[in-house]
């Protein structure tokens, strides 16, 4: 009887949750093809906006709730070297900052908008900056944005000698009304160093990881939390305490709501051995006070529970920090993934290789580009991309581990990465991950969700309202409000987006 119960409960549960799930589709459109790049702007007045740019011509659609296009506006010409675009959305419009570089002058300009997708004065024309050659690998100028978007900063650093770094930065409030400008220089060691997770925070100060140990090094020798503070030219810096261990894939977050910065890192008890823990520092964000830091060693029980074709002992020299959750009373989730490559030589690629990143270098970025080569370049070798469980973990504000699960997949594509990993909604109450899967020779777009509690819900359940044709994209996607989400996806050659309600 009580089992009886217990089922007619689940698939009360069930039935209730996939009839109140939907997705709705945009319609091919063969003016926009594979080649046309996007961003996913946001939800504003009940529309969606997406960017697009193809050949040559940019401009925003706007569709409605049920993914038809309701207009399309056109966009002040832009120049043809453009590098980057960066959107901050509001309620009553948005920004639009774009960065290009015309021989060897780097300029980073500045477009508001109204909610109906049409510009508010001018052009503004932020910074500039001469570099040496007329190309550039590399967003010059990082656009940072505060959790709560009252504060935004550009920021760009400069290496001018052995020793030497200059950096200047413009912090503004959300109507781009200039606050502060800082132009200042540090030194350093000169010693195989390298800055990473540039970020600022609701107060507007901005933080970063300053490291020593290449990237393409083994061996991070020391990791420092770099600060300046919003209305100030000079920094400051906190070193990060750690002895006897080797850190790898290392990460800044900043508690917004507890006033903590939270340094996150794999770590090995030896030199390019098996990964066996994670790594803990925090203090205090806004003057380096109380810092702690802690170590959580994987048990076999959880390495067992993690690895997929792997042993116990390597079952997580795969797996990268994808996310970090906060919650009010300072304790934190930790999302992990394990990513490779595998090629015809089988060990092209390995993490000591690659220090302080993930394979897919592109992980956060809801920028199509079909000619994106992530980190590996051309080559003639077949790769093949793939992203296998995700992994979490719940901790207390100290460190101390409360809870993991792991959500089981299998993924893989011979193409590129974007079909690959997972696009991430958080209501809350639960985080939801979408992600592929193959079933008989074709990609089915599942999700699995998860409680505060650790509990996984509807795990790897094909979604409904899946039209035939459509392949998605779920690592580019963007969550645009509390229970929705915007996918691209492909029709074909043709790019196409999906609007999904959990």
């Amino acid at each position: 009887m009580y089992k009886s119960l217990q089922l007619f409960l689940s698939l009360f549960f069930l039935i209730g949750y996939c009839s109140a799930q939907t997705i709705d589709y945009s319609s091919p459109d063969e003016e926009e093809n594979k080649s046309t790049n996007f961003e996913i702007v946001g939800k504003l007045n009940s529309k969606f906006i997406i960017f697009k740019n193809s050949r040559n011509k940019s401009f925003f659609n706007i569709y409605s709730n049920e993914m038809k296009v309701e207009a399309k506006k056109m966009t002040p010409t832009l120049p043809a070297e453009i590098i980057s675009t960066s959107f901050v959305l509001y309620n009553d419009g948005f920004l639009m900052f774009y960065q290009y570089q015309k021989k060897n002058v780097l300029s980073l300009k500045l477009i508001r908008f109204n909610n109906q997708a049409e510009p508010i004065g001018d052009v503004i024309e932020l910074d500039t900056a001469h570099e040496e050659s007329n190309t550039t690998e590399n967003k010059s100028f990082k656009v940072l944005v505060s959790e709560n978007k009252q504060k935004i900063m550009t920021f760009k650093l400069n290496k001018t000698g052995k020793l030497t770094y200059n950096f200047k930065s413009i912090l503004m409030d959300k109507e781009a009304r200039i606050l502060h400008n800082s132009n200042g220089v540090f030194n350093t060691n000169g010693k195989n160093e390298f800055f990473s997770e540039f970020m600022v925070d609701n107060d507007g100060n901005f933080a970063s990881l300053w490291s020593t140990g290449t990237p393409q090094s083994d061996n991070i020798s020391s990791v420092t939390i770099m600060k300046k503070n919003a209305m100030e030219d000079t920094v400051s810096f906190c070193p990060v305490t750690f002895s006897g261990i080797y850190l790898d894939d290392v990460k800044l977050k900043v508690d917004n709501m507890n006033h903590h910065y939270l340094v996150t890192s794999f770590y090995s008890k030896q030199k390019r051995g098996n990964v066996d823990g994670l790594y803990f520092f925090g203090c205090d964000s806004r003057n380096f006070q109380q810092p702690f830091f802690n170590k959580a060693t994987f048990s076999d029980e959880l390495r067992n529970d993690a690895k997929s074709d792997h042993g116990i002992k390597d079952a997580f020299n795969d797996y990268y920090l994808k996310n970090i959750v906060f919650n009010q009373t300072g304790g934190f989730l930790i999302i992990t993934e394990s990513e490779s490559v595998s090629t015809k030589t089988n060990n092209l690629y390995n993490r000591w290789d690659n220090i302080n990143n993930s394979f897919y270098m592109n992980s956060y970025s809801s920028t199509y580009d079909p000619y994106y080569n992530s980190m590996y370049g051309n080559r003639n070798t077949v790769s093949r991309f793939l992203a296998d469980n995700i992994v979490f973990f719940s901790f207390d504000e100290k460190g101390t581990i409360l809870w993991s699960n792991t959500i089981r997949k299998s993924q893989y594509d011979d193409q590129h990465e974007h079909y690959v990993s997972y696009g991430m909604a958080n209501t809350g109450e639960e985080l939801h991950f979408v992600y592929n899967l193959h079933e008989k020779n074709a990609l089915y777009l599942n999700q699995t969700s998860v409680t505060t509690s650790g509990n996984l819900l509807y795990n790897s359940s094909p979604m409904r309202n899946l039209d035939k044709g459509y392949d998605f994209l779920p690592r580019l996607g963007k969550q645009v409000g509390k229970k929705q989400m915007i996918l691209p996806c492909l029709y074909g050659n043709i790019t196409c987006f999906a609007k999904i309600e959990f």
